[in-house]
């Protein structure tokens, strides 16, 4: 590869130019134009792009999965409440006789079972939930806030853009930051990793 091809190509996509915020490297201490080798050359780009790739993918499905993960805590409340009808042996010709061995024939051992991932299930969408509040608590413009709240409501972007009276081009950029500053606050362990 071609020193102006990894100029344009490996550069803006480095941390050492702010992922390419600026035209200054930090880790050669010297301006993009004048450097003729560096390490991240070197590498596979796909090894470094794959990963924050899959981050920023997980944040956005996160955000649009908001009103299903919290229609569905609703659900699995409304169903821990519930008292567990019909789990009770029923008295039959059959209930007496023996059953194969290791296997449970126990209507309320399988509705504990149940119950027991049910309540796992709704600890761990609490969990994602409220990590992505805080994450949205990082956003300080209002644009990137109203662009993200309205896509966890489900509104397309085109309605999105018309609300906040910007294009669809500028507002594709405001959720592409926007996103971006959640996927750190989100997943900054694993970004750091990856960099």
């Amino acid at each position: 590869m071609n020193n102006d091809r990894c100029r344009n190509e490996i550069c803006p996509t480095c941390p050492g130019t702010n992922w390419g915020g600026s035209l200054y490297c930090k880790i050669k201490e010297s301006a993009v134009s004048y450097i003729n080798d560096c390490p991240e050359w070197q590498k596979d780009p796909t090894q470094l792009l794959d990963p924050l790739i899959d981050i920023l993918q997980r944040t956005e499905e996160d955000i649009k999965d908001h009103n299903f993960m919290v229609d569905e805590m609703i659900r699995l409340r409304e169903y821990l409440q519930g008292a567990g009808e019909g789990v009770t042996r029923q008295m039959n010709a059959d209930s007496d006789m023996p059953k194969a061995k290791n296997k449970k024939s126990d209507p309320v051992y399988y509705e504990v079972q149940r119950r027991q991932r049910q309540e796992k299930r709704l600890q761990q969408l609490e969990g994602r939930l409220h990590s992505i509040s805080d994450a949205l608590a990082v956003l300080a413009d209002d644009k990137e806030r109203t662009v993200i709240e309205c896509i966890m409501d489900g509104l397309k972007p085109n309605a999105i853009a018309q609300h906040i009276g910007v294009s669809r081009s500028r507002f594709y950029e405001i959720r592409r930051s926007a996103i971006a500053k959640m996927a750190k606050a989100l997943h900054g362990r694993e970004l750091q990793g990856v960099s």
